[in-house]
């Protein structure tokens, strides 16, 4: 829907700057203001469903797709952390990839969230380049992440995505339908606790 809306949104500037041009400027108003409306009624579907929408949480051990590229979390340990303000969680990953060719992501990121809805973002670590990689179809790669957090941290769950912007972005979060969970700060995860 985005990428029609987008497509469509391109025609319609092209429509006006020619009107414009060609000196019929009513015309162009016109459109424009149709084009606003429009506009209007797809964020306030996207800020609707944004509201009504609940959080997903998948179990551990279930696979989280973005469209063929799939994650898992299997397991969750913790063990003291060299610094004494915290503990390390390790959260060991399946990746998946459901199609016939090899997939990877790019701009891949994650975190925890806690029950305060605080983040805490991985150490730099071999789970980099495994995320990075191509995965066969139909194949698995597995790897950890470590996080650092407080000791006292009751964690919700792990949240990722990838693509280009940063997590919890807001215009993406705006103009996908369905994704303006994070407009809201409702994030769909998996569950790690």
């Amino acid at each position: 829907m985005l990428v029609l809306c987008l497509l469509g949104s391109f025609v319609v500037f092209l429509v006006v700057a020619y009107r414009f041009v060609r000196g019929r400027r009513p015309a162009a108003v016109r459109l424009l203001s149709r084009w606003a409306v429009c506009a209007v009624v797809y964020l306030t579907i996207s800020v609707s469903v944004s509201l009504i929408k609940p959080a997903r949480v998948i179990e551990q051990g279930q696979n989280w797709c973005f469209d063929e590229w799939c994650i898992a979390v299997e397991a969750v340990h913790r063990t003291p952390s060299r610094t004494a303000k915290g503990v390390t969680v390790t959260t060991d990953l399946r990746i998946y990839n459901s199609g016939r060719s090899p997939e990877s992501v790019r701009g891949f990121w994650a975190f925890l969230l806690d029950d305060h809805d605080r983040r805490y973002e991985p150490t730099p670590g071999p789970w980099q380049d495994v995320v990075a990689s191509r995965v066969s179809g139909h194949g698995f790669a597995h790897t950890s992440m470590d996080f650092v957090v407080p000791t006292d941290a009751r964690l919700c769950g792990f949240v990722t995505n990838h693509g280009g912007g940063s997590p919890r972005s807001f215009l993406p979060s705006l103009l996908e339908i369905g994704q303006g969970g994070w407009l809201f700060h409702r994030s769909n995860m998996i569950r790690v606790e």
